[in-house]
């Protein structure tokens, strides 16, 4: 298994993904673009009717208007690999790397991302009596995710990016939190990504052997597809 990450400082490191197939639910658009920071685990969402290398531009802008991006971790898709949207990032000084064809968990944080917002809103849409549009589903679920405790960092994304406290409990009770225990607790998040990579890392490498691949030589390479 490669090594990239953790990320060590918020923008670092993020990846985008399209997550296909819906549409019907009161509104055209077919497809959720998703652009997650691999620090704070924050998600970015678009919804769109094309998968076309605008809409991943007008995603990444949302973050760009702010903030610098150093890496952005993509799947090979057509929208993702165009000549447009490489030349964006580059103008903008994006390192764009793209994860092996035929390899989903290359791009695990945010194939598992996926699966928790699609799951939450096939559970939202399904509710008897709900006449919201899919997207607006999508949105609050997105919302929700960011305000919710991260099972690996121990801390809301939106907590980890912006200092923004979600606790349940009322603000009279709440303990005050300063810069310096934010900081501290940014420190944290990263020590258990840390921890957790080591160990998703050993579970992928077990019964794999490690090859050194010089250039020149040749390699038979087999792929599987559906």
């Amino acid at each position: 298994m490669s090594h990239l990450g953790p990320a060590e400082k918020p923008f670092q490191i993020m990846s985008i993904d399209i997550i296909g197939g819906f549409g019907g639910q009161r509104s055209t658009k077919r497809y959720l673009h998703l652009l997650v920071d691999h620090f704070t685990r924050f998600a970015f969402i678009l919804t769109s009717k094309t998968q076309n290398a605008a809409d991943f531009i007008k995603l990444v802008k949302k973050v760009l208007e702010t903030e610098n991006i150093e890496i952005l971790l993509a799947d090979q898709y057509p929208g993702l690999n165009s000549k447009e949207f490489k030349e964006f990032l580059t103008d903008n000084d994006v390192k764009l790397i793209f994860t092996a064809v035929d390899t989903p968990f290359s791009n695990g944080l945010n194939e598992r991302l996926n699966q928790t917002l699609v799951n939450k809103m096939r559970c939202k849409i399904n509710q008897k009596n709900e006449k919201k549009s899919w997207t607006s589903i999508a949105r609050e679920c997105i919302d929700k995710y960011n305000e919710t405790e991260h099972t690996v960092t121990g801390f809301a994304p939106v907590y980890l990016l912006e200092g923004k406290v979600t606790s349940i409990l009322p603000q009279e009770l709440r303990q005050p939190l300063d810069t310096e225990t934010w900081i501290q607790n940014r420190q944290q998040a990263l020590e258990r990504s840390i921890r957790s990579h080591a160990y998703n890392k050993k579970l992928f490498d077990k019964g794999r052997r490690q090859y050194e691949f010089n250039i020149g030589e040749w390699y038979m390479l087999k792929t599987e597809t559906n």
